[in-house]
């Protein structure tokens, strides 16, 4: 890969993520953002308190796609096309360090910048 390369990262807070699903959702972000599947990353974080998208067999290795989970791809898919139209180039920052013999000390009871001791 070179700099650039398009990739694409997602992450779905679901109960679970059928292959299928990233499968198509593979397919589709090829298909409309030119990101090819191999550039593609999925993070399933886990939740217990959202849907699943795992289908009706969630253990059968190949299945149709549900309702829910056609809605899921197609969403993830066009999240990513959206991204994709709007990169633009990054501009660099300088780093400007802090002004010398000052730090910023942030604790629960002082929040103001302090000189060190030296």
């Amino acid at each position: 890969m070179t700099a650039d390369t398009k990739r694409a990262l997602f992450a779905c807070d679901l109960l679970g993520l059928h292959r299928g699903v990233s499968a198509e959702v593979r397919r589709l972000i090829a298909e409309t953002s030119a990101i090819p599947p191999e550039n593609v990353m999925i993070s399933g974080p886990h939740t217990h308190s959202a849907a699943t998208a795992l289908g009706t067999s969630r253990f059968a290795f190949e299945q149709p796609l549900d309702d829910y989970q056609r809605f899921v791809t197609r969403r993830i898919a066009d999240g990513v096309r959206r991204a994709a139209n709007l990169l633009r180039p990054a501009n660099p920052i300088s780093y400007q360090p802090p002004p010398q013999n000052r730090i910023l000390a942030v604790t629960e009871r002082n929040r103001a910048n302090v000189a060190p001791k030296v």
